[in-house]
């Protein structure tokens, strides 16, 4: 049997690399198709509360501005569509940017 010193240095080396291939394995699911499928998750979270928030703001502008819906139907209907397609989209961008620049900020 090994001094009781010798007993402390083997597993001190032990855990040490028990620790390190921890920390590997936990950062190996971000390659590949892991950071494929964690990059598409949040942004469909992202798009599903730009959506709401989207759905939210031009319910409240058309409680404000009725006349605006009804009086120009021909552009409202079309100004309503490109609303819902364009800004889910923008917001989406300004998102990415400001996780990018918040996770480098961070490094």
């Amino acid at each position: 049997m090994p001094p009781q010193s010798d007993r402390f240095t083997y597993e001190s080396i032990d855990e040490s690399k028990t620790q390190r291939q921890l920390k590997a394995s936990n950062l190996t699911w971000l390659a590949g198709c892991g950071f494929i499928l964690y990059t598409l998750s949040v942004t469909a979270l992202m798009l599903l509360v730009n959506s709401v928030i989207c759905v939210s703001l031009h319910t409240a502008f058309r409680n404000v501005a009725p006349e605006l819906f009804t009086d120009h139907a021909q552009i409202a209907t079309p100004a309503s569509q490109m609303f819902f397609f364009l800004a889910p989209i923008v917001l989406l961008i300004i998102e990415w940017n400001w996780l990018d620049r918040f996770s480098r900020s961070r490094r």
